[in-house]
């Protein structure tokens, strides 16, 4: 059946090809040489240029027979149907197609053959669908045995996993009881994780059976590790110190046992002996604490151990060894206390330093018994120092100890570095012990030396110490040369700065400078206060020394000098010398009392007439608050001063003519009065033209000589031509409102005749007189 079926369609596909025969026909002349070569292969006895010619007569005669192309598919159709072998006469014809039909037998076998090869193929293809059917079913099923072997294998592994957190504190135990275990102590490290991972798994389960239990068991295990953690670290460490006692207490010599140049060797290097094994141990400790959990506290307990264990250590011999270095250095400078607090402060800041280094050989983090361990050893300086620093008098000494605690020690420390944090605040608390005694010495200072201070002769001999001072600069400049002269009179300036002033201005701005340096700004500021206003009280004492041995204008320009100077002097200060002064006011319970002795029958009314109750009320205690400030008040000292200094030398060169102008008024305001007599000015006898003549020359003459008699003294003390020309500018400005009260008057109350006897100046003169004086 299946060749049957082959052949139709074998069949169809020859009709197919041949119903496409116009397509595949058209032949070129090469293909037709090629079709004759073919068949000469084939072996036709056929003439080829005869087959050639018929060919090409055949093909010119049907180009020519009306030029119509040929039907080839139907002429091979009629061909097919109508063909007869029987009808084929010619020979050569014949024997073609007996050749073709021979070949087509063969053609047939080869098609049978083909047939039956693919029938073994199509057998030979099931078989293998079959085969691979199963194969892929046997692939199949190993996957899925691969897959369970893996998801057992992960269930073992896990279960192992799990179980270890139980299995392993046995070995654990064991290792840890062996008596090797303490030489060995870094395979306890990996023994503390493991057991913190035990600890973690059985507290996030706490539902598995048992697991209570073995949490205790885990614990105990832990215990047990941190114990011989502690224990090495203990022997250690109490190894090490014996060995340098046993060094110390051999030494022949008692003073090599504290010297500073085996201290090191000996109390440091020896120390570290076994510090890299502590301190990995230490670490593991260090970073558990560090995470703040209540499981850890073991952990806390251990490494609180060991920092105590070090610091009993470093005690024993490092305690006795700083008492001795500091007696040393205090016999050493025992009158010389700044360079004592310098050494001792110094070399307790290498101690520090020294200590820290060693304790970061054996621990990373800072343990508070460290810090009270180096507290201990400072209050060791602290002790032996307060002692001295409280018996200093000098203010000198006690500004110097100041200097050198707040910027040579406290500003100069390294700020970060944390081992002398500790020493900072003792040496804080030494710095505010010397502030304390400083402001106490001040105090006494102030009172004795600047508010009871008993001055000389040669303190208040002005102006002669000036006027010698001048003579000096005068007879230098006359023997030098311009640029030496101006050399040298800056430098007799700078010692008049210091050298001309009073004592205890000289006294106050030096302590001032101290203090300003040494204290703080408020306790600064309320000293500075006091200062200065008993600073003002000790120059105008001094001023009224010398106005009973000389002039007033001596006194009132020697106090202006002064006070000058101070306003000066305190100017760069950057501080304000107020301070509040709180007062009580009992005035309100005064009244209050006395209001409630003169209602004493209204005491039980239940009103509000009710004098208790008023009392009560009204009779509290008032608070109040005063700004005292020193820099406004020296400028109000300084101003008043100025004012009577003016007022007095006003009076002083114009005094007459002052009272006359007072007395004419007098008069005149006695003619005011409608009831009284009038009275006639020039008929009086003070008021006399005569008299208003000798009394204006006379006083043209005092003032022509006073007048520059006082800016020169004022030169002499003031040596500050703006200051002086502002008050000679008082002055005169005093004396032309003098003339001019007194030309008006003359003016209105005299004739022209009593005017020209007169001769008083007019303003526009008196300017002019003012400018030529």
């Amino acid at each position: 059946m299946e060749s049957i079926q082959q052949r139709i369609d074998r069949d169809a596909l020859v009709k197919e090809n041949i119903s496409k025969w116009d397509e595949l026909s058209c032949l070129s002349e090469e293909q037709v040489k090629s079709v004759l070569l073919l068949t000469q292969l084939n072996q036709f006895q056929l003439d080829d240029d005869q087959l050639l010619d018929d060919l090409a007569s055949d093909s010119n005669e049907g180009k020519e027979a009306n030029k119509q192309p040929v039907s080839i598919h139907q002429d091979i159709n009629e061909l097919l149907y109508n063909f007869d072998v029987n009808d084929i006469e010619d020979p050569k014809i014949e024997k073609y197609v007996n050749n073709l039909s021979k070949n087509s037998k063969k053609c047939a076998i080869i098609s049978d053959t083909i047939s039956e090869a693919l029938n073994h193929l199509n057998l030979l293809l099931d078989n293998y669908s079959q085969v691979s059917q199963k194969t892929k079913s046997l692939h199949v099923a190993c996957e899925q045995l691969l897959n369970d072997q893996t998801k057992l294998v992960n269930a073992s592994y896990l279960l192992n996993s799990r179980l270890s957190y139980f299995t392993d504190m046995e070995a654990f135990m064991q290792k840890l009881n062996s008596p090797t275990i303490e030489n060995n102590c870094e395979y306890i490290i990996p023994m503390l994780t493991r057991i913190d991972e035990c600890l973690a798994y059985l507290e996030a389960n706490p539902s598995h059976k048992e697991s209570s239990s073995y949490t205790q068991i885990v614990l105990q295990v832990l215990r047990k590790a941190l114990s011989i953690v502690r224990t090495y670290t203990i022997n250690s460490l109490t190894s090490v110190t014996n060995q340098i006692m046993q060094s110390i207490q051999e030494s022949s010599n008692p003073v090599v046992k504290f010297s500073a140049d085996n201290a090191y060797t000996m109390f440091y290097s020896r120390f570290r002996i076994n510090s890299s094994r502590i301190k990995t141990l230490m670490e593991q400790l260090e970073q558990r604490v560090e995470l703040n959990n209540q499981k850890f506290i073991d952990y806390e307990h251990c490494l609180a151990d060991c920092h105590k264990c070090y610091i009993q250590q470093r005690k024993v011999f490092i305690y006795q060894s700083v008492v001795n270095a500091i007696n040393e250095l205090v016999s050493k400078y025992q009158r010389d206390t700044s360079s004592l607090v310098r050494s001792s402060c110094s070399f307790m800041i290498h101690l520090c330093n020294d200590e820290t280094q060693l304790y970061k050989n054996f621990f990373n983090k800072t343990s508070i018994f460290f810090e009270q361990f180096l507290e201990e050893l400072c209050l060791v300086l602290y002790d032996r120092l307060r002692p001295i620093i409280i018996h200093v008098v000098h203010i000198e000494t006690l500004a110097e100890l100041c200097s050198i605690l707040k910027t040579e020690i406290l500003m100069d420390k390294n700020k970060d570095n944390n081992s002398t944090n500790v020493f900072e605040g003792i040496c804080s608390q030494m710095l505010e012990d010397v502030q304390e005694r400083f402001v106490y010495r001040t105090h006494i200072y102030i009172r004795e030396e600047i508010l009871n201070y008993n001055c000389s002769s040669g303190d208040i001999s002005y102006p002669e110490k000036l006027e010698i001072m001048q003579q000096i600069a005068e007879k230098i400049k006359s023997q030098s040369s311009d640029s030496e002269s101006s050399l040298s009179s800056d430098r007799l300036s700078a010692q008049d700065q210091h050298g001309m002033w009073y004592p205890t201005l000289r006294r106050t701005l030096i302590c001032l400078s101290k203090l300003y340096r040494c204290l703080d700004k408020k306790i600064f500021e309320g000293l500075a206060q006091e200062t200065l206003t008993i600073c003002i009280q000790s120059l105008v004492k001094a001023a009224e020394m010398i106005r009973k041995n000389k002039t007033n204008n001596d006194s009132e320009l020697f106090l202006i000098k002064h006070l000058l100077i101070l306003r000066e002097q305190i100017s760069p200060f950057n501080n304000e010398f107020s301070v509040a002064e709180v007062q009580l006011d009992f005035s309100r319970i005064k009244d209050a009392a006395f209001s409630l002795i003169n209602k004493k029958n209204n005491i039980f009314r239940l009103n509000r007439d009710n004098a208790f109750l008023d009392f009560l009320l009204n009779g509290t205690l008032e608070a109040k608050v005063n700004m005292v400030d020193s820099k406004r008040e020296v400028d109000n000292h300084l101003k008043k001063t100025c004012e009577i200094f003016i007022q007095n030398a006003s009076d002083d060169f114009f005094g007459s003519i002052r009272q006359l102008v007072i007395k004419i008024q007098a008069v005149l305001n006695m003619n005011s009065d409608p009831n009284a007599p009038k009275v006639i000015l020039s008929q009086q006898p003070f008021a006399k033209p005569e008299k208003l003549h000798d009394i204006i020359a006379e006083n043209y003459k005092d003032i022509k000589k006073k007048l520059p008699m006082l800016s020169q003294k004022m030169s002499l003390y003031l040596s500050n031509k703006e200051i002086e020309q502002i008050i000679l500018k008082r002055v005169k400005n005093n004396m032309q409102q003098v003339y001019l009260d007194m030309s008006q008057i003359v003016q209105k109350n005299y004739n022209q005749e009593d005017q020209l006897i007169i001769a008083c100046p007019t303003p526009e003169q008196i300017s002019l007189w003012m400018t030529i004086v």
